[in-house]
């Protein structure tokens, strides 16, 4: 039984034997789980509270152009109260807000904990892409867990993964497009060109002022 499931893992689904961890691989597997679990129950502490904080200001900018959105409706003219009068200076392609305000208004929960939950969302979301990078070139899984764990564990990204802001929107679109188009070079398919464009694309339109 065992070598007719292991004549078809290898014949009819290759992809499946090679996503099984090597007795190597466990301990920085659960390594990566321990980080995961110590980012996810950081991220959680204050949730609830304002987002006024060290940084509040850049996160109420955010907030509010999204505020606006859920009560004056989508439009690339929104709000962004800083400047003065007209008080609409679109600095990026407001991808972030709008699909924070579509949660908001789909789901009625309260603002500040969306956008939270959004930027945290694509955080871990880019997790994915970044492991398949990390894939292609360190080769062994438990290098590659190794480095996710401490993406997981960098002061940096646990406190901003979590902020009302588009910080993680971005990355996430941004290393995105850098696997796809790895991917182009690497099987030189050009079928995926148009997704790699409106990727791209975005992940230009969101952070523009970087």
């Amino acid at each position: 039984m065992k070598n007719k499931l292991s004549t078809f893992m290898r014949e009819e689904a290759p992809w499946l034997e090679k996503s099984f961890l090597k007795k190597e691989d466990i301990y920085f597997f659960i390594l990566f789980i321990i980080a995961f679990t110590i980012h996810f129950y950081i991220s959680l502490i204050g949730w609830n509270n304002n987002i006024l904080d060290q940084y509040g200001f850049r996160q109420a900018q955010t907030a509010i152009s999204t505020y606006y959105t859920i009560k004056d409706g989508f439009a690339l003219r929104y709000i962004t109260p800083v400047l003065g009068a007209p008080w609409s200076i679109p600095f990026e392609f407001p991808l972030f807000q709008w699909i924070v305000a579509g949660l908001v208004l789909i789901f009625k929960t309260p603002l500040d904990q969306t956008g939270r939950f959004v930027s945290l969302f694509f955080f871990y979301s880019s997790l994915i892409p970044l492991h398949a990078i990390l894939k292609m070139y360190l080769k062994k899984t438990k290098y590659v867990l190794l480095m996710l764990s401490l993406v997981l564990l960098n002061p940096t990204y646990l406190f901003w993964s979590r902020t009302f802001m588009i910080e993680s929107l971005a990355l996430f679109l941004g290393i995105l497009f850098n696997w796809i188009i790895i991917h182009l070079f690497q099987t030189k398919k050009t079928k995926s060109l148009i997704l790699i464009s409106i990727i791209g694309s975005l992940a230009a339109l969101v952070k523009i002022t970087t």
